[in-house]
């Protein structure tokens, strides 16, 4: 994780201070109306990042099943209304007493993650006062930013239809709890090399890539608003193409 000195909590403060980034690339764009792009999700992958012992934790969950190699191309297609639905079931779970992991993945923290499937790909940060923020697009609204392995900002051919979804906090006092308080985020992985909508489809040629999460944090003595900028660097390799159906 990388830290940016902090600015008066203006437009410009909320601006990320990363190179230009070709709007058309952006996660929360429509994706282009070209080749693959054009399947719905019957799956999706989510990161649920919170802190234990002061430490950060990340915890994976595949729906459905807990399993990305199976065939899911029998099942039907997720509506982002449907991804709410089925990720609060699981957000519900795991902040229960006696959680049932049903769709829980045995990997852990942003090591060696791989998207094997044409999927939904979300992420909740359950960490009190982190916002996001946007990156150099005021206009853009999605936190998450791509890279190559590098760290190159060249955007990316395969996220897009991106948005912040929040869920609830099933903790919350209330009854019923207050809606959305959990603060999350999605794209489509549409699993395409390139911006004509070619799929990934020889394993020999996985696509490798990263990304930042990206973040305002306030001071616990702030003054006007004073806030940190921080970007989570998952590190790690982040890979593809599917494995078997999508």
């Amino acid at each position: 994780m990388s830290k940016h000195m902090s600015r008066p909590k203006d437009i410009s403060s909320l601006t990320m201070r990363l190179p230009k980034i070709d709007p058309s690339h952006n996660p929360s764009n429509p994706h282009p109306q070209t080749g693959g792009f054009n399947y719905i999700p019957k799956s999706f992958y989510l990161y649920y990042i919170d802190m234990d012992n002061n430490l950060p934790r990340v915890r994976h969950f595949f729906y459905p099943g807990g399993d990305d190699t199976i065939d899911t191309s029998l099942l039907p297609d997720l509506t982002p209304i449907d991804l709410k639905v089925q990720t609060q079931n699981i957000v519900d779970d795991i902040l229960s007493a006696n959680p049932l992991n049903t769709h829980l993945m045995q990997s852990r923290n942003f090591i060696n993650v791989k998207w094997r499937k044409i999927s939904y790909t979300c992420f909740i940060v359950d960490i009190p006062k982190w916002n996001f923020v946007i990156e150099d697009d005021p206009t853009n609204t999605h936190p998450m930013v791509m890279s190559d392995t590098n760290g190159a900002y060249k955007g990316n051919t395969c996220f897009f239809d991106g948005a912040l979804i929040n869920f609830t906090d099933p903790r919350q006092t209330t009854q019923p709890p207050i809606p959305d308080t959990l603060r999350g985020f999605y794209a489509i992985n549409h699993m395409t090399k390139n911006l004509n909508g070619d799929l990934l489809t020889d394993p020999r040629y996985p696509q490798n890539f990263g990304f930042n999460i990206c973040f305002s944090v306030p001071y616990s003595n702030q003054l006007n608003g004073e806030e940190m900028i921080c970007i989570f660097d998952p590190g790690g390799e982040n890979i593809g193409p599917p494995v078997g159906p999508p």
